[in-house]
C-alpha cells in the first residue's frame, strides 16, 4: 500500500480526491436541490418529501455520513494543495498578475471558506433538531415545528412540516439575503470545480472543451439559481402558508 499512500499525499493524488469528493457533493446538490423545489408543488409534496427522508431511519445517517466523509476529504485536500502552494513561493510577488482568464478560478479559496460559513448556518437554521438546539433557534427561525411520531410500535412513523419551516425560515429577509449570496459563491464554485474535476480525471479532450466548460458553468448557474428562487419566492409571497 506504500504506493497508494505516496500517490494520495502527492498534488495529483491530492487533486484527484478534491475531484472524487467535489463529484459526491455536486450529486448531493443537485439531488437536495431537486427535491427542495418541490415547494412550488405545495407544502402536501414537500412535507411528504421531507417526511419520507426522515423515515428512512439509518440511510439516512448513512448519506449524512458518506456527505460528511466527502466534504472532509474536500475540504483537506484543498488545505493541503493551498499550504503547499503557498510554501512554494515564500515571498509574495511584487505584483500580482492573473494568469487565469476566469472569474470563477479566482474565488475558488474564498467561495470555498463562504460556503463553509453558509453550510454550518443552514444546518442551524433548518435542521436543528438534529444537534438538540430547542432554544435560541427561533431567534432565526420563528414558528420553527420539530417532526411530529404519529402512531405507535411498527407503524409509528415521523410527519414533518417542512414547508411552514422554509417560509417560516425564509421569511426573514437577512436570512434570505445570506442565501442568496451563499448560492451565488456555491454556482461559482461548482462552476470552476466542476471544470476542473474533468481535466483532473482526463476526461478533457481540445476537441470538446470549450463545450465542457459550458457544461461546468451552466450547471452551477442551474444550482445557484434553482437554490435562490425558494428564498425569494418566500419573500414576494409566491411561497406562502
Amino acid at each position: 500500500m506504500g504506493w497508494l499512500s505516496k500517490f494520495l499525499n502527492s498534488n495529483i493524488g491530492l487533486k484527484v480526491l478534491m475531484a472524487l469528493s467535489g463529484m459526491m457533493m455536486l450529486g448531493f446538490v443537485v439531488v437536495h436541490m431537486t427535491g427542495n423545489l418541490q415547494v412550488f408543488l405545495g407544502a402536501h409534496a414537500l412535507d411528504r418529501y421531507g417526511s419520507f427522508l426522515q423515515n428512512i431511519g439509518e440511510l439516512l445517517w448513512v448519506a449524512r455520513l458518506g456527505l460528511v466523509s466527502a466534504l472532509t476529504i474536500h475540504v483537506l485536500s484543498a488545505t493541503i494543495l493551498t499550504l503547499r502552494s503557498w510554501g512554494a513561493r515564500p515571498v509574495a510577488y511584487r505584483s500580482k498578475y492573473w494568469f487565469a482568464p476566469s472569474l470563477l478560478s479566482r474565488t475558488m479559496l474564498y467561495g470555498g471558506v463562504a460556503i463553509g460559513l453558509f453550510l454550518v448556518l443552514h444546518l442551524l437554521h433548518l435542521s436543528p433538531s438534529i444537534f438538540g438546539l430547542d432554544h435560541g433557534i427561533a431567534a432565526i427561525t420563528p414558528g420553527y415545528e420539530h417532526c411530529k411520531t404519529v402512531g405507535d410500535g411498527l407503524s409509528a412513523s415521523l410527519e414533518c412540516g417542512v414547508y411552514a419551516n422554509v417560509v417560516h425560515g425564509f421569511s426573514v429577509v437577512w436570512v434570505s439575503a445570506l442565501y442568496i449570496v451563499a448560492m451565488i459563491f456555491l454556482g461559482m464554485h461548482i462552476g470552476h470545480g466542476a471544470w476542473s474535476m474533468f481535466r483532473t480525471l482526463g476526461l478533457d479532450n481540445p476537441r470538446y472543451d470549450r463545450l465542457a466548460q459550458g457544461a461546468a458553468v451552466s450547471i452551477g448557474a442551474l444550482v445557484a439559481v434553482g437554490n435562490s428562487l425558494i428564498p425569494i419566492s418566500v419573500l414576494v409571497g409566491l411561497v406562502h402558508l
